[in-house]
């Protein structure tokens, strides 16, 4: 556990060390522009909660994109007790929180700009998130939500969609590699399954065999 955690700060002071490295757009004409060639971007925010992704994208014709997302969560706690943050209220939408989780995520998205010199961009996103961690002993104590211990198993899979509509700001260089910063909102949708296996488990005060729950 020690060493775990020794490595996932290493990787964070890494990341973070490079991170105007993993934010840039290529600029080969010497226009006045982020959109030609290659972009690769992130979210920097999301490493506060050890989930890191970096998306590609290849620029055609200056005003459209298309991009690839890939991303990873790993685990920081591999037994004791599970603690969330209760922002949501269900055990089941938590897992951006749970420290026992391994994510993995990969999406695909296309930006198109509204006008060849205006940074103003709608961007359609498709998604697949894995979430998961396997045969670890662990309980959950939350008396609104559920009380339990046991050797736990868990899955879910997300599945999702977002339509965004935001700005690109170019931060101005005198280099061929030019940072950027995307703004943006929108609305999103998301469908999930779980599946929760426990063993040896206790629910309350009470021993109970083993069950599998699998819920959408």
């Amino acid at each position: 556990m020690i060493y775990l955690q020794k490595f996932y700060l290493k990787m964070k002071k890494i990341i973070l060390t490079v991170i105007l490295l993993s934010l840039y757009c290529t600029n080969s004409n010497g226009q006045d522009t982020c959109r030609l060639n290659y972009r690769i971007t992130t979210i920097p925010f999301q490493y506060l909660f050890n989930d890191y992704s970096f998306t590609f994208e290849k620029v055609y014709s200056n005003r459209r994109t298309l991009g690839l997302t890939l991303g990873f969560k790993p685990s920081t706690q591999n037994e004791g007790e599970i603690t969330t943050h209760g922002i949501l209220g269900n055990y089941s939408f938590e897992n951006y929180f749970n420290p026992f989780y391994n994510a993995i995520t990969i999406g695909l998205n296309s930006k198109y700009y509204f006008s060849k010199y205006n940074n103003l961009f709608v961007d359609g996103n498709i998604f697949y998130g894995l979430w998961w961690f396997d045969k670890k002993n662990c309980s959950y104590n939350n008396i609104e939500d559920d009380v339990w211990s046991g050797i736990r198993t868990e899955k879910q899979n997300v599945y999702g969609l977002k339509l965004l509509l935001g700005n690109t700001f170019q931060i101005r260089t005198n280099i061929k590699i030019k940072p950027i910063i995307d703004l943006y909102c929108g609305v999103g949708f998301r469908y999930k399954t779980c599946k929760f296996e426990t063993f040896n488990g206790t629910f309350g005060n009470y021993l109970f065999i083993p069950y599998v729950l699998e819920f959408i």
